[in-house]
């Protein structure tokens, strides 16, 4: 097989290129190629070139497609992408794959580091390849006898949008799917998928209802399918149509429904379905687990699980002044969205302490009584969690403390000795890392233990104390 030679391929690709005028881009396009069955997204206005479209963009012997993402006039030294698929059917591993593909003229490999990653939510590996002024960036992933690839110039001196070349990267390289909607929507719905507003009938939830109450499941089925068809784009919607099929007892083709859904971009774990048992109940079968889809989950799983250990190791190893206290208080919170510190009214007798964990009481409060709260204090262990994809500013890789709950899926936490605040949601593990999944919790659950709210409470008589009985008071949510 002919080998690419990695830096004139990139030389070949930026002369005559056209550009684009300065800034991010704020529109984004998906491109589809139906043919190989991947999509991605990329800046709206930039030329897409697919091979041998262009003479110089000809492909190589053992090359499947190839598509060049090309900013358009406007800076000297432009963005330039590449997506490339190549047959793999001679059992090399990637690293390999990547020493015979990116050489010299000597044959030599050019290839001067591997990490682990994620493309297409599955395990990858990232190249970094020596050129003479840069180091180019290469995201591959091996699945189903093909090799995909995303290549990046990189770190290139000459690039004075660096910044932004590598962000449009990096968000190209996370919407890229295997197998997209497009072309692997083969579950027939009865029709076509009808996004928008007022594609969903009325009385569809009063029929859904009927239609369960008489035990009617075809007719349950048909009217599931027609709720996803209103909203294809709602994961929920799915499982109410994999729901109908199991409580039909047709477990196979709720399977092809959790094949679909995962096809969209969900991910089929326990967690996604606390609230739906028989789904979860479904996805630890024996059937399940041996189907296609159960196969391709435990790699994703065992992927996952290699990865946390990873970082447990790496916790472990943490110097102790880079942690932050092993109990920490967070004074003055009031951990919920519109939590107010204000008269409240006391729905339930409540003895008051002298401090927090305090064992001496100093007065009671009685049920009906108005009462001040004053302030408060939330005590808790520091949760560690992995940042298994970039969320600027936090990058993947690092370790953060979560600590108290600011309301609004927002959160304080701890990085590097300093407090900072993020709208953060951890799993227990990610399928697919990506924007969705981008952190994990490290330790097991029943390590974390659980924040405790103190509160200071003022009687109208002046006496004051503590209690951790929040629940004994209305009037805290300023929003009603």
């Amino acid at each position: 097989m002919k080998h690419i030679r990695f830096l004139a391929a990139l030389l070949l690709g930026v002369a005559g290129v056209l550009f684009l005028a300065a800034g991010q881009p704020r529109e984004w396009r998906t491109y589809h190629c139906e043919e190989i069955g991947y999509e991605l997204q990329y800046p709206a206005g930039w030329k897409v070139i697919e091979a041998p479209q262009r003479e110089a963009e000809a492909l190589y012997p053992g090359q499947l497609h190839k598509a060049t993402f090309q900013e358009p006039e406007g800076k000297t030294w432009p963005g330039e992408f590449l997506v490339v698929v190549h047959e793999h059917s001679d059992g090399l591993s990637l690293e390999d794959w990547a020493d015979r593909t990116f050489t010299d003229v000597h044959d030599e490999s050019l290839v001067s580091g591997v990490e682990e990653t994620n493309l297409g939510g599955r395990p990858a590996k990232l190249f970094s390849v020596f050129g003479f002024d840069h180091t180019g960036i290469v995201v591959a992933l091996l699945h189903e006898a093909k090799v995909y690839e995303i290549r990046f110039a990189g770190q290139n001196p000459n690039d004075p949008d660096i910044e932004q070349h590598r962000a449009v990267y990096e968000r190209m390289v996370e919407s890229l799917v295997i197998a997209p909607t497009a072309v692997a929507n083969t579950f027939d719905l009865g029709g076509p998928c009808a996004e928008g507003s007022g594609s969903t009938p009325p009385d569809l939830y009063s029929k859904l209802g009927q239609a369960l109450a008489a035990g009617d499941w075809e007719r349950l089925i048909d009217l599931h399918k027609q709720s996803v068809r209103a909203m294809c784009s709602n994961h929920f919607r799915w499982f109410g149509l994999a729901e109908a099929y199991i409580g039909a007892d047709q477990p196979d083709r709720a399977v092809e429904v959790l094949h679909e859904l995962h096809r969209r971009g969900a991910e089929i774990k326990p967690e996604t379905f606390r609230d739906h048992p028989d789904l979860a109940q479904l996805i630890e079968t024996p059937e399940f687990l041996q189907s296609a889809l159960g196969a391709e989950l435990q790699g994703l799983r065992t992927a996952a699980a290699e990865r946390k250990e990873a970082h447990r190791r790496k916790l472990e190893a943490l110097d102790p002044a880079a942690r932050p206290p092993e109990r920490y208080v967070a004074e003055g919170a009031c951990p919920f969205e519109c939590c107010s510190y204000r008269e409240w009214s006391v729905l339930e007798a409540t003895p008051l302490y002298d401090t927090p964990f305090g064992s001496a009481i100093i007065g009671t409060v009685s049920e009906g009584s108005k009462v001040k709260g004053v302030t408060g204090e939330v005590h808790l262990r520091p949760v560690p969690v992995a940042v298994i994809h970039d969320r600027p500013p936090l990058s993947r890789g690092e370790i953060i403390f979560v600590l108290d709950y600011l309301g609004e899926d927002f959160y304080s936490y701890w990085r590097n000795g300093e407090i900072a605040e993020e709208e953060l949601w951890a799993d227990e593990f990610c399928l697919r890392p990506g924007r969705d999944c981008w952190a994990e919790y490290i330790e097991a659950p029943e390590l974390r233990g659980d924040p405790q709210w103190w509160i200071l409470i003022e009687t109208s008589e002046g006496v004051r104390g503590w209690t951790n009985r929040p629940e004994h008071f209305g009037n805290k949510d300023a929003c009603g």
